[in-house]
């Protein structure tokens, strides 16, 4: 419309409602004149008003009063309640060729009238009929039916092809699922569907609808086999057995990831063929596990599955259990002196299960025969020792702990020991005899004894054994012993013997071999005796020259001259051996000759 026209006046409109053409399947109805005026003939459609189907127009005449007609193939919705506007296809030709976009809709020629009002300008009325109503042009046919990929079975996905077709180009396809449980259309109008377990015993018919507008629709279905369980779940990470594997210290199961996902489990704890327990929350070895190799074995199910099952990929060794710890070091109590008993305090501790205790008592750090109890009872080898105790916890499954008691001061001494019966000196007492000391009876064992010699009461220097030799100092005194007790262990203590008589002179030294005269007997002649041998050392000997048995006056060393006053005597001599502290001893020797 250029800028001197109008836009149409509603008042002509009735002139031209006579014109409108019925359209029954797509066949042109003529419509009958609604003019006055005879030699008026509306326009009308003839043709097969079918997607690429030709229409063609028959303008007719022009309406009274109208100077001219334009007119452009158009197409609106057959119940444009909502006024879209229309899809105009530029084409005034009178022959036109239906487009796939016309399907379905009304189409008309869209023809406008235009009228002179006289001053010059013109008006115009576009009316929309004659019109039809475009059917759909053969759909393309399948020939060869749809195609299915995947397993049917819960848990798979199935993926539709859509088969041959004698139609492609432009065609779209459809898919709706069939047969199977209630489900959103968003699901099963789809072209994959995932079977879940709902859909266990359903017998499916997939049907795919070949699509392009202007077109009839073409479909094809395929009926699948009953939806069968899923296959068994598998993980595809794990399971694992997750602790430390000690005893006493629980196992947790990791399940790993399986596929499919969502599912539920059960549990078995194995060493080898031997169940120990179903609980999926944890076990915790027991000692009778020690060295076994732990697995867990998981079976993970779902609905419309069948059960799937896995061991854990790596077994866990069970080891002992952590040891027992300390948390108060242990003592020893009481007087550590030799003839006391101290105890001990075992200490606190953090135990295991069924943890026992043992002990061994050590002596300046090496172990004490027999000694394993909590007292112990010192004795007089552990004099100037220190005392310890190895503390040793065990409990079956877990490692051995042990705690060591700090040593104790070196044990003391013990209370003196007593004499129960004194010392006492056996011999003779008298010079040159021995005497021999006992130390008596003690109220204490595993002492050494020292001897100290008395006379008169007085020390003898250096004579410390438990026997003694009488010498001529001892002579007319009375002798004791002062026995001392020492010991390691106990206390020094004294006891002293009582005194013996006092000390005689020792026997006279006996002749061993007689003294004998050697020389000439003869007037003038040097005569000389020997002193022979005697039962004693040390001698000291006189000499008394007798003549006919009678001591000749001064004659008395070892040698004598004769006299001639024992001419026709014999000469014989009386030896005497003395020593300090004996009684003397004598011997005469054999008669010379007489004297000549």
């Amino acid at each position: 419309m250029n800028t001197r026209e109008r836009a149409p006046r509603t008042r002509r409109l009735g002139v031209f409602l006579a014109s409108l053409v019925l359209v029954v399947t797509g066949a042109v109805v003529a419509p009958q004149a609604a003019f006055a005026d005879d030699s008026y003939v509306p326009p009308t459609l003839s043709g097969d008003c079918t997607v690429d189907s030709t229409v063609t127009l028959d303008l007719g005449t022009l309406p009274p009063d109208a100077v001219k007609s334009t007119f452009e193939w158009s197409s609106v919705p057959q119940r444009n309640k909502y006024g879209d506007p229309p899809i105009r296809y530029g084409s005034s030709d009178l022959s036109f060729t239906i487009p796939a976009s016309a399907g379905y809709r009304v189409l008309y020629p869209g023809i406008t009238y235009w009228y002179d009002e006289g001053d010059g300008l013109l008006y115009a009325d576009e009316v929309k009929r004659p019109s039809c109503v475009v059917q759909p042009a053969p759909g393309a046919v399948s020939t060869s039916p749809p195609v299915v990929n995947g397993t049917v079975r819960a848990g798979e996905t199935l993926t539709a092809t859509p088969g041959e077709w004698s139609e492609t180009d432009g065609w779209s396809y459809s898919y709706q699922w069939t047969g199977g449980p209630d489900r959103p259309k968003k699901d099963t109008n789809k072209q994959k569907l995932t079977l879940d377990a709902g859909y266990i015993g359903s017998v499916l018919t997939l049907t795919v609808t070949a699509n392009k507008q202007g077109y009839v629709p073409g479909t094809a279905s395929v009926t699948l086999p009953p939806v069968g369980i899923g296959a068994a779940p598998a993980p595809t990470d794990g399971p694992y057995a997750r602790g430390s594997g000690q005893v006493g210290s629980p196992l947790q199961v990791d399940y790993g990831t399986w596929a499919p996902s969502n599912l539920t489990y059960t549990c078995g704890w194995y060493a080898g063929s031997t169940q120990l327990s179903s609980a999926c929350s944890a076990y915790t070895p027991v000692p009778a596990d020690l060295g076994k190799d732990i697995v867990v074995k998981v079976t993970g199910s779902r609905q419309g599955y069948a059960a799937g099952t896995a061991h854990s990929s790596a077994p866990v060794r069970v080891t002992a259990g952590p040891a027992a710890t300390v948390t108060r070091t242990p003592a020893i109590n009481g007087t550590t002196t030799v003839g006391q008993t101290v105890t001990l305090d075992q200490g606190d501790w953090n135990l295991p299960p069924n943890a026992k205790f043992s002990y061994q008592w050590l002596r300046d750090g090496s172990p004490v025969s027999g000694r394993t109890s909590g007292a112990y009872a010192i004795g007089a080898d552990d004099g100037g020792k220190r005392l310890s105790v190895v503390v040793t916890v065990t409990a079956a499954g877990y490692t051995t702990a042990t705690a060591t008691t700090s040593p104790t001061a070196p044990v003391g001494k013990g209370p003196r020991p007593v004499a129960t019966a004194a010392p006492k000196i056996s011999g003779t007492a008298a010079v040159g005899r021995t005497l021999t000391a006992t130390a008596g009876s003690w109220s204490k064992s595993g002492l050494t004894f020292k001897y100290t010699w008395l006379r008169n009461g007085v020390a003898i220097d250096g004579v410390t054994g438990s026997s003694l030799k009488l010498t001529s100092a001892d002579l007319g005194t009375a002798i004791s012993v002062r026995v001392t007790a020492t010991s390691t262990a106990w206390e020094t203590n004294t006891a002293t013997s009582g005194t013996t008589s006092k000390v005689a002179q020792g026997a006279a030294p006996k002749v061993l071999t007689v003294p004998k005269i050697s020389g000439v007997a003869a007037v003038g002649k040097k005569l000389t005796v020997s002193t022979g041998s005697w039962s004693l050392p040390s001698l000291t000997y006189t000499y008394q020259w007798l003549s006919n048995g009678n001591p000749i006056p001064g004659a008395t060393s070892s040698s004598y001259t004769v006299k001639s006053s024992q001419s026709g005597k014999v000469i014989t001599v009386k030896v005497v051996a003395t020593r300090a502290g004996y009684a003397p001893g004598a011997a005469i020797t054999a008669g010379t000759s007489p004297i000549k």
